[in-house]
């Protein structure tokens, strides 16, 4: 991310968008950490996994 932060200064661009896109980034990692954690404990407990997940308290 840093990266491409002062690759878009030097080509003389705005970083502000990495902002929103850093955010979604983190948000998407986090749905799939709860997504990983959930099956694996299907896994260990042998019951059947819910049908949908629940949805975050806080749209990102």
């Amino acid at each position: 991310m840093d990266q491409l932060a002062n690759q878009l200064r030097m080509e003389g661009h705005s970083t502000t968008s990495l902002k929103d896109y850093r955010l979604a980034l983190v948000d998407v990692m986090a749905r799939l950490m709860e997504t990983y954690r959930n099956a694996m404990a299907v896994d260990q407990s042998g019951s059947q996994p819910p049908d949908r997940l629940k949805p975050l308290d806080e749209p990102w």
